[in-house]
Formats: C-alpha cells, structure tokens, sequence
C-alpha cells in the first residue's frame, strides 16, 4: 500500500483571509490525478506536526496572528523547525512575513502598498503587500509568497515543483505496485 501524503492547514479561521486554503485543495486534486492517496487536517489548535508532508500557513489579519499568539504561542518557532528540516511549507503574505523574520532574523521592512497583478520568475498571482521582500523565495523545500490566494490554481507547474518528490515518491510506489 502506497503513503497517504498528509496535508495541513494552520488555524484556516484565522489564516485564510483570501482564499489560502484553497492551495491544499489543488495539492490534493494534483496528487489524485496521479493516483497519490493523500488527506488535509484542519489544524486549529496547538499540535505536533512533525507527521505532515505538506502544511500550508496562509494569509490573516493583525488580529488574526494577535489571536493566535495567544492560542499558540509557539506556532512560528514550530514553523522554522518544519522548514530546516526539509518539511514543504507554503507560507502566504503575513505568513511569510512572520516565517522569515523568525528565520532570518530581521524585521521585514514595509513601504508604500503595491496592489496589482504580477509575473515573476514565470509566476503570476495579485500582491497586495507593504512587505519589501521577493515575490516569491525558495528555503529548502519551502515556498514563502507574497502572492495571495489559490496561486496554484493560476501556476500548475508550481504546485508540481513544490510536491517535488512526494510526486515522484508516490508515482513510483504506484508504479512498482502495477509491476507486482
């Protein structure tokens, strides 16, 4: 029997402010076309999450990361661990934002707003941020964006080159079990 990829989305009521979560949802339709078994867990309070291949920290308002504070204090240091140790994390506007200061230890810089639809490195979404930071920016197998919502609904490639291999762990599993 082939692994079943499992998927977290982090605090979905607090961090889904523009559609976020909807990236799991392509993740897990790619991973059924090609015959990969996988499940989403809707994480909404402070957990071990160590057991996941993929985990999705989306986009929410100041309150909503004030809340979350207060809910699990932790969460971001979780985060940093999962990322140095080659988890795939997706994390999206303020969820990058809070990821690479933890990670780089810097206060992201904000400057005048840019709210428009971009490409960049072949990429397209709509940014709407203050953050100076790259669209777009690789840490091991981590994607961290600024674009919001489902990104890859617009970038199908991308979805691919972040699943990397737990695609090609998972087709080739399938495929030594046709062979069987």
């Amino acid at each position: 029997m082939s692994k079943v990829i499992r998927l977290a989305a982090l605090y979905p009521n607090h961090l889904n402010l523009n559609g976020d979560l909807a990236n799991l949802s392509i993740l897990q339709k790619r991973l059924e076309w090609l015959g990969i078994a996988s499940e989403v867990s809707f994480i909404e309070k402070p957990t071990d999450l160590s057991s996941f291949d993929v985990v999705l920290l989306g986009h929410g308002s100041r309150d909503a990361w004030a809340q979350l504070e207060e809910i699990d204090s932790e969460l971001i240091s979780k985060i940093v661990k999962l990322v140095n140790s080659g988890t795939r994390v997706m994390a999206v506007s303020s969820g990058y934002e809070q990821l690479v200061e933890a990670l780089d230890g810097v206060v992201v810089k904000h400057s005048e707003r840019v709210s428009e639809f971009k490409s960049h490195d072949g990429v397209v979404g709509y940014i709407n941020s203050e953050a100076e930071l790259e669209p777009i920016r690789w840490i091991e197998k981590s994607l961290l964006t600024l674009f919001h919502g489902p990104v890859f609904a617009k970038n199908p490639e991308l979805a691919d080159k972040f699943l990397g291999s737990l695609i090609a762990e998972g087709t080739s599993v399938q495929k030594e079990q046709l062979s069987e």
